[in-house]
């Protein structure tokens, strides 16, 4: 029997989830407390600014700004693509790792004391990566694991014990994957901040997202009949 997408694509998942666990905490102690994956956050804290309770927030305005480009641009290249893992979503993934790989260099050479502007160009580096992995998993479609957001995903895990659905089977492995792989995500990234190694830690999530396509591309060869010879 061939195993659907989200069993054949959960680990493929759990691993950008990983990468935007590294990449958020990250973003959040060096660059100002600013959120690159995850948009609820920044959206908030704009909330606040309108409101007059916090000071001015642009880097969260960068954020959120810089991810919408990124999920807009994958989502016109991804127009048409059939739901699951295919060339484009592959595509994607690579322009990811280059703006993540590019970013993790920059900042390893830059000073311990960020400039304003080069907080606002890591910032929109890394939000617009974000943006473009979210588009592409969306398009994999792999449920519960979106990978840059749990909120749904810890929803789905509380309410499926409630009502009894979701105690076991692939809808309780996928939601505990996506909660548990963001939570070590965070906990490397956080890592990597305290012994000031952050553009490391950038370079680990264009790692972790490049395996995350070779993964993808094995796991997909895997199903995929071979060509019958001439």
């Amino acid at each position: 029997m061939m195993a659907s997408a989200a069993d054949r694509h959960l680990s493929t998942m759990a691993l950008l989830t990983f990468a935007t666990g590294i990449a958020d905490a990250i973003g959040y102690l060096r660059l100002d407390q600013v959120f690159t994956a995850n948009m609820t956050g920044n959206v908030v804290l704009l909330g606040m600014v309108v409101a007059g309770r916090i000071g001015p927030a642009l880097g969260n305005l960068i954020a959120l700004l810089l991810f919408f480009v990124g999920a807009w641009a994958t989502g016109r290249m991804l127009r048409g693509t059939p739901k699951g893992w295919g060339g484009r979503v592959r595509q994607a993934l690579v322009v990811e790792v280059v703006i993540l790989a590019g970013a993790g260099v920059w900042l390893l050479l830059a000073p311990a004391e960020l400039p304003v502007w080069l907080i606002a160009i890591f910032t929109a580096l890394l939000a617009a990566a974000f943006g473009v992995q979210a588009a592409a998993a969306r398009v994999v479609g792999v449920k519960d694991m979106t990978t840059v957001v749990v909120t749904s995903t810890f929803t789905g895990l509380a309410t499926g014990l409630a009502t009894g659905e979701g105690r076991g089977g692939p809808a309780l492995r996928r939601r505990l994957t996506s909660l548990g792989t963001m939570a070590l995500g965070a906990l490397l990234g956080s890592a990597a901040h305290a012994v000031h190694l952050d553009g490391l830690g950038v370079l680990v999530c264009a790692v972790v997202v490049l395996a995350a396509i070779r993964h993808g591309e094995r796991r997909e060869r895997a199903v995929t009949p071979a060509p019958p010879r001439p």
